[in-house]
């Protein structure tokens, strides 16, 4: 549960699986076009559903022109930890 996936088929098959971005920091060394099953096998079952993204668009307008508060992919409410918060 750390990083957002984005599963949608336009932009992976522009970027070359790019979106499966879990996978690519669980197993970097593998080929872009197996990138989607090793997904579907090892990551999809056990990542948060929030996390899975259809469609990079739609996140970016909800996330950053749509006006309501920054969220966790919990739903939780985002806090900003700053900069040397010690």
């Amino acid at each position: 549960n750390h990083s957002r996936n984005f599963t949608g088929e336009m932009l992976n098959y522009l970027l070359f699986n790019n979106g499966y971005h879990t996978i690519h920091h669980m197993m970097p060394g593998v080929h872009w076009s197996m990138t989607r099953e090793k997904h579907e096998a090892l990551v999809a079952p056990h990542i948060h559903p929030n996390l899975l993204e259809p469609s990079i668009i739609a996140y970016l307008v909800r996330t950053f022109l749509s006006g309501g508060r920054r969220l966790n992919y919990d739903g939780s409410a985002y806090t900003n930890p700053g900069i040397n918060t010690e």
